[in-house]
């Protein structure tokens, strides 16, 4: 019996590249380790025989003859490794997060600018789609919060922003196959990865169940406790501009019971996509991957998958260094009736105010 050979084209800048030109097609991403904030970009690598040179950020695409499906690339750097070969660098539309946000148009009057503004964070988002190219996507429920003030966004790139709001909505950014901006809250899953054929499934410590939620305002320090569970593997610490009982409560309510497992699988053949985030079947156990690293072969796909091992520190304790940081005088935070503004200084702001 022949063995199945699998095809793939990868197109750069509109000119493709078929299995005989392909030398190596590496896909990988990575989330934090307790996936609660952050942007995620996916990273595609590929070494290929030509002599074409694409143009700055050019977009690359990989088809799988299996089905398998990956988002849109845009190069970000090339190398020569040898003669006739070409080594690209590639990263998903996550890449263009980066770009400063333009703000002015939350803005009306010039006296205006004077007051404090705020905008729906629906609108903030949908402006982030359009402004980095997303195709669509950007669903995010901010527990307690339909508003921002533009001075907490005035300033920042689109990646901070989103990251901004990824602390209070409790979960990770991303980029989906479809090219959509799309948000994985803590405890949830995007979809399904079952594998047939695998190597040996290392199984590592778990946190949780979850059952409690402490949330610090980083505003004013205001801590919010959903009370529960004692245990330190029981309880997701969190702190955001956005913390409140409502929050600390919403955060609890999509992420209760839910059980975080460090393992790692070096090698099981995929023929679904793979998603961070997504629930990986070995048996009849799932777990949750947080990272993953594709191989495309003639064989099929081959994939590491992995969510790592938390130590006591990131379960719940702080390091000195950070608690330290903690304790300092910080930008936006609010001090008895002083505040302190990246952009004003010192202001007062009552009597009453915390």
């Amino acid at each position: 019996m022949t063995a199945k050979v699998f095809s793939y084209v990868v197109t750069v800048g509109g000119t493709d590249h078929k299995n005989n030109k392909i030398v190596s097609i590496g896909y990988r991403k990575s989330a934090a380790k307790l996936p609660t904030s952050g942007c995620v970009t996916g990273c595609l690598e590929v070494t290929l025989v030509t002599d074409i040179c694409p143009d700055d950020n050019a977009e690359v695409t990989v088809s799988c003859s299996n089905g398998v499906k990956l988002p849109k690339f845009y190069i970000a750097s090339r190398s020569i490794p040898g003669t006739g070969l070409l080594k690209l660098v590639c990263y998903d539309r996550m890449m263009f997060s980066d770009r400063d946000f333009d703000v002015s148009a939350y803005y009306g009057e010039e006296e205006d600018k004077k007051k404090t503004k705020t905008v729906l964070i629906s609108k903030v988002v949908s402006d982030i789609v359009s402004a980095c190219g997303f195709s669509g996507g950007g669903a995010v429920d901010v527990y307690g919060a339909e508003t921002v003030t533009v001075d907490d966004i005035k300033g920042k790139s689109c990646r901070e922003i989103l990251e901004l709001l990824s602390e209070g909505a409790c979960g990770i950014w991303y980029c989906d196959v479809n090219n959509a901006l799309t948000f994985l809250t803590f405890g949830t899953t995007n979809t399904l990865v079952s594998s047939e054929i695998y190597s040996a499934v290392k199984v590592g410590s778990a946190k949780g169940p979850i059952s409690r939620v402490i949330a610090e305002n980083s505003t004013d320090g205001e801590v919010f406790d959903t009370l529960g569970g004692a245990d330190i593997g029981s309880i997701v610490r969190v702190e955001s501009i956005f913390a409140s009982a409502e929050n600390a409560a919403g955060i609890l309510s999509t992420c209760n019971g839910f059980v975080f497992t460090a393992f790692k699988c070096s090698r099981a053949l995929v023929t679904s996509d793979v998603e961070i985030g997504c629930g990986v079947e070995f048996g009849d156990v799932t777990y949750i991957c947080t990272n993953f690293m594709l191989h495309f072969t003639v064989k099929g796909v081959y994939a590491e998958l992995s969510a790592p091992e938390l130590s006591e520190s990131e379960y719940d304790y702080l390091n000195r260094l950070r608690r330290e940081s903690k304790s300092s005088v910080k930008s936006g935070r609010t001090y008895k009736n002083v505040k302190i503004s990246k952009y004003e200084g010192f202001s007062f702001v009552g009597r009453d105010s915390k």
